[in-house]
């Protein structure tokens, strides 16, 4: 193979929110530089089954957005902090307003994103565990299993929702959606690049 016009095919497995909010404007770029390769990107929100097709060589890359962990058998290739916010349409009673209780933002106008254990079918939603921990409870009316979800639920011109600023950066600059000025929670999560332990990535790839 031609170490200057490399060619084949790569499989990157994400989740949704990767895959549909970030890899689009990124695989550009990468086909103008490497147009002998092909890519195939599989969604999954199973985050365990795309670690376990890393650990088989099954897929080249994983791209996946969670907590930052160390995955046993996995090499961490790059990563980047998310910011999270409380988002509303820019027709919500609560755009503009000043210091709006987070009470008033868990109404079931608010639709949140969950994930799902596929065995035993229980649900917990991403900002569950930060929510009751400030003894909140949420009972939507509306939920998505990914945040990519929300984030096109809310461009449809209705609800409230948490999301990673990627997600809708044209909309925000756009004045389409707005932050909500209320407390923030603390979810923190990262994107993570990650390939098998047992492959040499070069600092310069």
């Amino acid at each position: 193979m031609d170490s200057m016009n490399p060619t084949g095919s790569l499989v990157i497995e994400a989740n949704a929110s990767v895959a549909i909010g970030l890899l689009p404007s990124m695989l550009p770029e990468f086909r103008r530089t490497y147009p002998g390769i092909s890519v195939r990107v599989r969604i999954t929100e199973d985050i365990d089954m795309i670690i376990d097709h890393i650990r088989q060589i099954r897929t080249e890359f994983a791209m996946i957005m969670g907590p930052l962990e160390d995955y046993e058998g996995c090499r961490l290739v790059a990563q980047r902090k998310e910011v999270f916010r409380f988002i509303a349409t820019r027709d919500d009673p609560l755009a503009g307003k000043k210091n709006v209780p987070l009470s008033d933002v868990l109404d079931e106008s608010f639709v949140p994103s969950f994930a799902s254990d596929d065995k035993d079918m229980k649900v917990s939603y991403v900002e569950g565990p930060r929510l009751a921990n400030l003894g909140y409870k949420i009972a939507p009316m509306v939920e998505f299993g990914s945040c990519a979800g929300v984030a096109n639920y809310l461009k449809g011109g209705s609800g409230r929702g948490y999301l990673p600023l990627y997600l809708i950066e044209d909309e925000l600059r756009r004045g389409e959606l707005c932050i909500i000025d209320t407390e923030d929670i603390g979810v923190h999560e990262h994107i993570q690049l990650i390939c098998s332990s047992t492959r040499w990535i070069s600092p310069q790839s």
